[in-house]
């Protein structure tokens, strides 16, 4: 509780001990977290648990090394599979007193491809705390750097590594990313940004559904410079800067299309990239990332578009 705490310190001992820890601002109330403890740890269900993949491959999971399992808790696993071969499954394996236990569950598929949006934002989230926390333990380097930055660009995440574009030029979205803004050294990491950086990363890392993501993201953007200025929408973030409302994944090394607001053109591209819809609502000025382009709607911008160049946008824009 507090900012006179050693995060570097506390988190080696839940790696230690697959436990978990909770960061708490000062003055803080602990009764509902030692209480909450208290429960988990009466009743427990499995220990030891390791996640394997049978005739598939998992990758980049999270929470990884999973934690001891208690009655009450929910266990959300995310991660990523490839070279699955028929009748794949996977296979969950842990220990109940003395005995050993495992279960195994056969994939689900679903055509329904809106539904399940939300489950790559999910992973995202996971896979930036569990980076994060490798930095804050073992120091930062410039490849896990760039994919933290990268993956919070892309699914609308605001990390420690992208929270500074709120504040500064987009130009520096295509600017490597600069010392000053890396984390303490691991043996460093006291005070209070140690602990909020601890806290935001926690928070990330225990997200279990679409939700869980949003409210996450929105404590971050509370806190973050700028954050009068900034919202969260459908998995992007944009700030408002003169009027313009920018999403923060823009790139100056792609073709930038400007668009009249509500003309002939607007409507055509709504219809052709119907997920531009909410973006769309901030206003009649907003700068959306695209694949290949940069869509900008602004009142001096095209009235009309071919065919074939519609075509050609939405081919651009899309991943």
């Amino acid at each position: 509780v507090g900012d006179d705490v050693n995060t570097y310190v506390l988190e080696r001992m839940v790696e230690g001990g697959r436990g978990s820890a909770a960061f708490l601002p000062p003055g803080a109330d602990i009764e509902a977290e030692v209480a909450s403890l208290a429960a988990r740890i009466s009743s427990p269900v499995l220990a030891d648990l390791a996640l394997r993949g049978r005739r598939v491959e998992l990758y980049q999971t999270a929470p990884a090394p999973l934690h001891d399992l208690f009655a009450g808790q929910e266990l959300v696993v995310v991660g990523r599979f490839r070279n699955e071969r028929a009748d794949w499954n996977v296979e969950l394996r842990g220990t109940q007193g003395d005995r050993n236990r495992s279960f195994r569950a056969a994939p689900v598929t679903s055509s329904d491809a809106a539904r399940n949006a939300f489950i790559p934002r999910l992973w995202a989230a996971r896979r930036v705390a569990a980076l994060t926390r490798t930095i804050r333990l073992e120091g930062s380097n410039p490849e896990l750097v760039d994919e933290i930055r990268r993956l919070g660009l892309r699914f609308g995440i605001l990390t420690e590594y992208t929270a500074y574009l709120v504040q500064e030029p987009e130009v520096l979205a295509d600017a490597p990313m600069r010392d000053l803004r890396a984390p303490q050294a691991p043996a460093e990491q006291e005070g209070r940004m140690a602990r909020e950086r601890a806290a935001l990363s926690q928070m990330y890392g225990e997200v279990s559904g679409k939700a869980a993501v949003d409210a996450a993201n929105e404590a971050a953007l509370a806190s973050a410079p700028g954050a009068s200025a900034t919202k969260s929408v459908a998995g992007r973030i944009f700030v408002e800067r003169e009027g313009v409302w920018h999403d923060l994944g823009t790139r100056g090394d792609v073709r930038q299309v400007r668009i009249k607001p509500f003309s002939d053109a607007y409507f055509a591209l709504v219809r052709a990239l119907p997920e531009l819809a909410p973006w769309l609502s901030l206003g009649e000025r907003v700068r959306v990332a695209g694949r290949a382009v940069t869509l900008e709607i602004d009142p001096a911008g095209i009235d009309r578009f071919s065919g074939s160049t519609v075509r050609r946008l939405v081919a651009d824009f899309r991943p």
